[in-house]
């Protein structure tokens, strides 16, 4: 029986529907707050990379895609960016509305299936962190993001590769991790990108969530700024 992608995908928004009810903090529930969103604390190397990249830049608009809980939207939120976060999921849009509203910061958290998703306006960021991995049609995605950033605006990406198999306790729902030179490699190695920074990273131990017994993941990343000229 062939599979439906967009169905797969209602089946994974209906998973994180149920697992952001469940917890109150889904992802790295461990963190305080400070850590959370801290723009001063150790970060991931990418985070890094884009951080060093808009240092001393006017902040301007920022966008979200698969905003989860909000943090990654929430911290660009504290920096001084105007932030529209598109997240599937009822709970998790409630989520970030009211974690932003606790650290004093506005999101426009916007309830869509990122299928559906089409900006009117252009960001100086763009933020894609976790979401590709339950995406089977990468290309329909990553070209919403090329048409979302602006000419001189920054992207950052990260997903799983396909380098570890899918652990056997993240089959719950349907997942299309990408090869480590797929779809992903090939949109960022187009002459529309700069890529600022890229690592692909093999077999790293998952402490992001609870529920689900200890498993690796390899993962694809990627800082990239879309070529042309600022307006």
């Amino acid at each position: 029986m062939n599979e439906n992608p967009l169905q797969s995908h209602h089946d994974v928004i209906e998973f994180f529907e149920r697992e952001y009810r469940r917890y109150q903090r889904y992802w790295y529930p461990d963190l305080s707050e400070e850590e959370r969103y801290s723009i001063v604390l150790e970060h991931s190397q990418n985070w890094a990379e884009l951080l060093k990249q808009i240092k001393g830049l006017k902040p301007g608009k920022a966008l979200d895609l698969g905003a989860g809980e909000g943090t990654d939207a929430i911290k660009l939120a504290l920096l001084g960016y105007e932030v529209d976060a598109v997240e599937g999921t009822a709970f998790g849009t409630e989520k970030i509305e009211s974690f932003s509203r606790q650290v004093g910061v506005k999101v426009n958290a916007i309830r869509m299936d990122v299928h559906d998703f089409e900006s009117r306006k252009t960001y100086d960021v763009v933020i894609c962190n976790g979401l590709l991995h339950y995406i089977n049609d990468k290309n329909c995605i990553l070209e919403k993001i090329w048409r979302a950033t602006r000419p001189g605006g920054f992207c950052l990406l990260s997903l799983w590769s396909d380098y570890t198999p899918v652990p056997q306790v993240h089959r719950i729902v349907p997942v299309y991790p990408d090869t480590e030179k797929g779809a992903v490699w090939s949109f960022f190695s187009s002459d529309r990108w700069k890529v600022l920074y890229h690592e692909n990273q093999r077999g790293r131990l998952d402490h992001s969530h609870p529920g689900l017994a200890d498993h690796k993941h390899s993962f694809i990343k990627f800082v990239a700024q879309k070529t042309g000229f600022m307006d």
